[in-house]
């Protein structure tokens, strides 16, 4: 079946197929297009269909609201100038006048690919959640891939011109409804304690295609019933989440015989999109209320030990640690950002993501030091630069660390396989 497309705010009657996932790579979804309207920047604001015959078609959904969105299209922007056999439209439901506003003002961004506005129909033909999102149809306008928009690359788009077959994963569009039951098996628990038998306890296995990343809780004082879980989430999450650890940094992560990335997604060569389809799971825990916090804990981190194979222990252990002082007050006058830019400009984010290094050292600030000065305070230091070279560059603002060896909790992950 062809669906036969004409991009406008009129309604048509393929809207009815909206309420349909529309699935990547069958002959169903080849788009027959006679027009796209509301075209900001072309002339007319239309596009006639018989122009993008034979060539690729990318329709990137998202607002001027959103970064990750606008980061998607200047991307994208870039690469469609080196593919004259490519067309890269940016989908919006914003208002004309926001986006002619916008992309007047930022006239840098927008060379290339062009901005249908208002939009109804597309949306209605590709339902989600999350923006960015991407539809990949190739040069027969058949729809191959829905994405996030982190597997855009210059390699990706060449290979999809190119017709190669490509590893880019399936999307998550739609939450799941946590009031309705998830339609996946529940494991056998082994070695269940008697005590712990009153409780109703499931552990959903791995990734759902097509299911947007969410946890939940639910309490019901009537039913005297706490009911809560996730989808679609990374192992270290749940363990974190169920534990009531979520203030819990990197460092205070330890891991013997498992692999970090298998816990928590680490910038790498692969897309984060495409791990979380190899590397998260559903869960749900399900109780009366109230609940013996201590001993539900322990009951959760046994069963969740029991399916991923893990031996986990929270213990206080002494461990080595970057403790920053202050010698007296902060020079504020010295490398102070007038506009600080970004949270890592910031000598405060450089810490932050000093501590998002599983079984990194841990970085603790002393109470006299305000967060307000590190957020202002100029930092291009190097993550893998040595304390003599971090301290010589917080010399001039009365800024030292420290190392001490103190008790902290910890959380140790070893693999029993």
């Amino acid at each position: 079946m062809k669906i036969t497309i004409i991009f406008s705010l009129l309604v048509i009657p393929f809207l009815t197929l909206a309420q349909q996932r529309l699935n990547p790579d069958t002959k169903e979804n080849k788009i027959d297009i006679e027009h796209i309207s509301n075209v900001w920047n072309y002339q007319g604001q239309r596009i006639d269909g018989r122009t993008l015959q034979g060539k690729s078609i990318i329709l990137d959904f998202g607002s001027i609201y959103c970064a990750p969105c606008v980061a998607s299209i200047r991307k994208l922007d870039k690469i469609a100038e080196k593919h004259a056999d490519i067309v890269v439209l940016f989908v919006t439901k914003d208002k004309y006048d926001r986006i002619d506003g916008f992309f007047s003002k930022n006239s840098n961004l927008l060379k290339n690919a062009y901005v249908v506005f208002e939009d109804t129909s597309l949306n209605k033909l590709f339902p989600h959640v999350f923006e960015p999102h991407v539809a990949w149809l190739n040069a027969e306008h058949v729809l191959k891939y829905i994405t996030n928009s982190d597997v855009i690359s210059e390699s990706s788009i060449a290979s999809f011109i190119a017709g190669e077959p490509l590893e880019m994963g399936s999307k998550s569009d739609f939450i799941h409804d946590a009031e309705r039951e998830m339609l996946v098996w529940y494991k056998e628990l082994k070695g269940m304690q008697t005590q712990s038998f009153r409780y109703r306890y499931a552990l959903l296995g791995k990734h759902i295609e097509g299911v947007a990343w969410k946890q939940f809780q639910r309490v019901d004082s009537v039913s005297r019933n706490v009911r809560w879980g996730g989808v679609n989430v990374p192992i270290l999450t749940i363990y974190l989440t169920t534990l009531n650890k979520k203030n819990l940094m990197m460092t205070q992560i330890i891991t013997d015989g498992v692999d970090a990335s298998d816990l928590h997604y680490i910038e790498q060569d692969i897309p984060k999109s495409i791990w979380e389809t190899k590397h998260t799971y559903c869960y749900e825990f399900r109780d009366t209320w109230p609940i013996d916090e201590k001993q539900w804990h322990l009951y959760v981190k046994d069963n969740l030990d029991n399916f991923f194979k893990f031996r986990t222990d929270f213990v206080y252990k002494n461990r080595e640690c970057w403790i920053l002082k202050c010698k007296s007050e902060i020079n504020k006058a010295v490398k102070q950002n007038k506009e600080v830019l970004g949270f890592n400009d910031a000598f405060w984010g450089w810490i932050g993501t000093k501590n998002n290094k599983i079984g990194g050292t841990p970085v603790i600030i002393d109470d006299n030091i305000s967060s307000l000065d590190l957020k202002k305070l100029e930092c291009r230091l190097d993550q893998e630069a040595s304390l003599e070279t971090v301290n010589k560059y917080l010399e001039p603002h009365n800024l030292f660390f420290e190392v001490q060896d103190i008790i902290i909790e910890t959380l140790t992950f070893k693999s029993l396989d």
